[in-house]
């Protein structure tokens, strides 16, 4: 878990130098997520870049990019070194003070709870996280910062579990959003990789404390279960996993997958079209050698087929290796290349 009294101690003790863009620490109330089964707070901390024009030039607003984390990560993992010694005030100030990357803001939101991420999906289980984002986060923002209030100066992105959640987010709020990136999106189910005797053990759970033991892919399966099928009457984690005990032993729960399917990329691409040609861009990229390679692969030939532009990138890497290059190099110039920087709409 991100440790915000650190952080908070970090960003408040002096203002930025000239040409120095502004880390600030905010937090917001979301009625989405009131009453969660996990008991996860519903007031929210996230992080918000402000690049160096937002203090010396007043009344200017920005564009602004929803970046979000993987599956265990945080906020924190964007200034923190997590990748590569990323961080992303460092990056974007360098970025714009060479002229390689105009000015926007981008705001980092914390999808972290008690099993590990949200997902950021609606779910009885964990709380109401797509409308925390899309609707509550989103209004939050524009009321509070300088930022272009509509939808085609608005991206949003993300690594890993933060790609993946970013693209559905995207093709099922055209409107909010006008383009997306996403770094090694999970295309596949998220319990593919786990053995037998994990997933007999995953059947066997019965207590929360349990959860801290588990393997990080035994723990990335319950919080997609959790997000993806939730169950109110399954303690203690109020969740249906996608496979069940048989005659024959673990077998696939077809009901189960049957519910997966409608946040599944490779089965909402088709379903959501529509949404992903209002976008003015669609990206994402994959190393080689990351096990979601297949899955990413995948989805760039079923966009493909559907007539969906977009740009697809493989490279030489792993799912983690490349991330601050990836950063840097593409994802940001990407958005300061496709967001509307035209005149700002109130």
């Amino acid at each position: 878990m991100w440790a915000w009294s650190s952080l908070v101690g970090l960003l408040v003790l002096a203002p930025p130098l000239a040409g120095q863009g502004r880390l600030v620490v905010d937090s917001l109330r979301s009625p989405a997520l009131e009453n969660n089964r996990l008991g996860d707070s519903p007031t929210r901390r996230f992080l918000i870049y402000l690049p160096p024009g937002y203090a010396n030039e007043d009344g200017r607003r920005f564009p602004s990019v929803y970046l979000l984390h993987a599956f265990g990560g945080s906020p924190g993992s964007w200034i923190d070194g997590s990748y590569q010694g990323f961080d992303i005030r460092q990056a974007m100030d360098s970025l714009i003070g060479t002229g390689a990357l105009r000015e926007f803001v981008v705001v980092m939101p914390d999808g972290s709870n008690s099993l590990g991420a949200s997902v950021f999906t609606n779910s009885t289980t964990t709380g109401g996280w797509e409308t925390y984002l899309v609707r509550d986060l989103v209004r939050y923002v524009d009321a509070r910062y300088r930022t272009i209030r509509r939808g085609t100066s608005r991206g949003i992105a993300g690594h890993s579990m933060g790609a993946g959640a970013a693209l559905r987010l995207a093709m099922r709020f055209p409107g909010i959003f006008a383009a997306v990136y996403g770094m090694s999106p999970n295309a596949l189910r998220p319990c593919l990789a786990l053995s037998e005797p994990e997933v007999d053990t995953l059947l066997g759970l019965s207590r929360r404390s349990t959860w801290d033991s588990l393997g990080f892919a035994s723990q990335l399966c319950l919080g997609y279960a959790a997000a993806w099928s939730p169950d109110s009457t399954r303690p203690p984690f109020y969740a249906d996993l996608p496979f069940t005990r048989g005659p024959a032993g673990i077998v696939p729960d077809s009901a189960v997958l049957e519910r997966w399917a409608a946040w599944q990329l490779l089965d909402m691409a088709s379903r959501y079209r529509e949404g992903l040609v209002r976008l003015r861009g669609v990206a994402f990229d994959v190393g080689r050698a990351d096990d979601y390679y297949s899955g990413v692969a995948t989805l760039d030939s079923l966009l493909t087929r559907l007539r969906v532009r977009h740009t697809f990138e493989s490279y030489r890497g792993d799912h983690s290796d490349r991330v601050r290059d990836r950063l840097t190099a593409h994802l940001l110039p990407y958005f300061s290349a496709t967001l509307d920087f035209g005149p700002e709409g109130m």
